[in-house]
């Protein structure tokens, strides 16, 4: 009866140990994405400098500190080019922006039936400046902690691997090993496709005449990777800037540029995964979205994951009733 069961049996095992692990990820250790983030850009510069120091200490240090010092120009070029761009084409329009915002907030008012609403105070609330500094507190400092932490797994990965091996069964290291390696690959599609669309919205800004287009392009780029904050947040006021503008023709031009963007992106997504995973596009986009939906951006990884440990039992499994 167990035998016959078996397969099932060590799917739902894998199934919880997933979803426990996902979930105390999520809530009590913030770290971690940036942990995983960090370990996959410093590991190329630390086989660069360990050829350089022959020291493993040394190379994780340097491979660290030139991490965050590109990360800081980056950071920085970006942020003060926004504060540019902000101060060429939204300033001199502050007028027509403050006059489309009352619009709106008498527009909302009246249809809450609200002639007296302070619906202006309320968007701009205390909490949500509390929260904010908060959340960016927490964020320095999980930052910090990664940084400490890739340090050690950069300097110890050999021990790490070791303790691994002693403490669970061979068989389960490899597996855990061969689907940890195709999420390296998933990690480099993501990269790929964030180009692709880098390009797609770069050269679609450009013909829409939106000011700035490569810095624009970058920064969607950049958000492109993330889940649930992605190109919307720039697309957005772009949309509504040229609105304000009363620039109609560009307006609907970025909201189909959106929408062509994302639809590529997610033919690309689903057919490079599957590819590169060895495993059903739709299934790969299925655990993705579900992962996503359940923990966020840890789903990313927690649900590919679990769909290539579940496949490697079962392949296992087959292979042990033909032998």
């Amino acid at each position: 009866m167990l035998k016959e069961y078996s397969k099932l049996i060590q799917l739902l095992i894998l199934l919880f140990v997933v979803v426990f692990i996902s979930f105390v990820i999520k809530n009590y250790f913030n770290p971690f994405l940036y942990i995983v983030v960090l370990y996959l850009l410093a590991k190329p510069l630390q086989k660069f400098f360990l050829k350089v120091t022959n020291s493993f200490k040394l190379s994780a240090a340097f491979s660290i500190i030139v991490l965050n010092l590109l990360l800081f120009v980056v950071v920085f070029y970006l942020s003060n080019n926004i504060i540019v761009v902000f101060q060429k084409y939204v300033l001199i329009n502050i007028d027509k922006l403050r006059s489309f915002y009352n619009d709106f907030l008498n527009l909302v008012t009246v249809s809450n039936n609200n002639p007296g609403g302070h619906i202006g105070n309320s968007i701009i609330d205390g909490s949500i400046i509390k929260k904010g500094a908060l959340y960016t507190s927490e964020s320095i400092v999980s930052y910090v902690i990664a940084n400490i932490c890739v340090y050690f797994v950069l300097v110890d990965e050999f021990m790490i691997r070791r303790l691994f091996y002693v403490l669970l069964p061979k068989n389960i290291v490899l597996n855990v090993g061969q689907s940890i390696s195709k999420l390296k690959k998933l990690a480099v599609i993501e990269v790929m496709l964030a180009l692709f669309s880098t390009v797609e919205t770069f050269f679609g800004f450009i013909f829409f005449k939106v000011p700035e287009p490569f810095l624009l392009a970058l920064i969607c780029g950049a958000l492109d990777i993330l889940p649930y904050v992605g190109t919307i947040i720039v697309f957005i006021p772009l949309i509504i800037y040229n609105i304000v503008l009363k620039e109609y023709f560009i307006a609907i031009g970025l909201v189909i540029l959106y929408i062509l963007i994302q639809i590529n992106r997610e033919i690309l997504e689903t057919k490079f995964i599957g590819d590169r995973l060895d495993i059903h596009p739709i299934l790969a986009l299925l655990s993705i979205y579900i992962g996503v939906k359940l923990f966020g951006v840890i789903g990313i990884i927690s649900g590919p994951l679990y769909v290539l440990l579940a496949k490697n039992i079962i392949i296992s499994s087959t292979q042990e009733e033909f032998t």
